[in-house]
């Protein structure tokens, strides 16, 4: 089973949530989606997965500086500005081998996703 841990290197809740994998032992590749840019096709997948309401970073910064006009946006075009401003995806994203499981941290999640 592969992981892979997307986010930036310098949230804290990506930090915890790293250092929170590091400790149960689990080896997860790190992604820093502001220095690899996500496609569209990627985050659509994890939309389809998760829900769209779970992947949308509201609390962000990035969010509460959008138009309302862009706070309007439909998913597909609001998919487009997550590509262009990631900021806007909670963080970190948890994915097992390709598809998104679990957005921002929760370590009781985290602990069941690992089965640990």
């Amino acid at each position: 089973m592969t992981w892979t841990l997307y986010g930036i290197p310098h949230c804290d809740t990506v930090r915890k949530a790293r250092r929170f994998v590091e400790q149960l032992g689990v080896n997860a590749e790190f992604v820093n989606f502001r220095a690899h840019p996500l496609s569209a096709d990627t985050i659509a997948s994890w939309v389809e997965t998760v829900g769209f309401d779970a992947l949308l970073n509201r609390r962000s910064t990035t969010w509460r500086s959008l138009s309302e006009s862009q706070q309007s946006l439909g998913e597909a075009e609001m998919i487009g500005l997550m590509c262009a401003q990631p900021t806007l995806i909670k963080r970190p994203v948890l994915c097992r081998d390709g598809g998104a499981l679990l957005c921002g941290f929760d370590e009781a999640r985290w602990r069941e996703a690992f089965g640990r």
